[in-house]
């Protein structure tokens, strides 16, 4: 969920599918600590949804990421991917010859309680469903961006469409 579908191998595989031309999701369980879960309401959703992709398709170059709660989930919420806050990511250790190393991911991880998300959709026992796009652009940034000027005071970045 939240920026972690950056590295996510099940988010991958939906991502090469679709590129691919294969209307694609990811699914996820909720489980913590690789406890034992039932499965079943989790495939129960996958085969309505995948039901669902066949008869309506998805937009172009667009897949979903699912997330599902551990038990009987309250239902489902199209959400939008949430924000973690990371806390003392990086802690410094000793290793038994005395020698320093780091672990990442040491601290507490929470998420922002941000409307519409996935982590809260989550979190308040909903299956959460965000479609993304393959297209990481970050078109909102370009013009802040046309404003960054090299040392001799000329503009750092073009366009095509300049």
């Amino acid at each position: 969920m939240g920026e972690d579908v950056t590295y996510s191998g099940t988010v991958s595989a939906a991502m090469e599918a679709t590129l691919m031309g294969v209307p694609a999701f990811a699914i996820s369980l909720d489980l913590l600590n690789g406890e034992r879960s039932d499965y079943a309401p989790a495939a129960r959703f996958a085969k309505e949804l995948a039901a669902t992709i066949i008869r309506y398709g998805l937009p172009s170059d667009t897949f979903f990421n699912v997330n599902v709660p551990v038990g009987n989930p309250k239902g489902t919420r199209m959400t939008c991917q949430g924000k973690r806050r990371y806390d003392d990511m990086i802690v410094e250790k000793v290793d038994p010859r005395g020698r320093k190393y780091y672990w990442i991911g040491g601290g507490s991880c929470e998420f922002e309680k941000i409307p519409g998300s996935d982590f809260l959709a989550l979190s308040k026992g909903f299956i959460s469903v965000t479609p993304l796009h393959l297209d990481l652009t970050n078109y909102r940034s370009f013009d802040s961006l046309r404003q960054w000027q090299t040392p001799a005071d000329e503009a750092f970045f073009h366009t095509d469409n300049e």
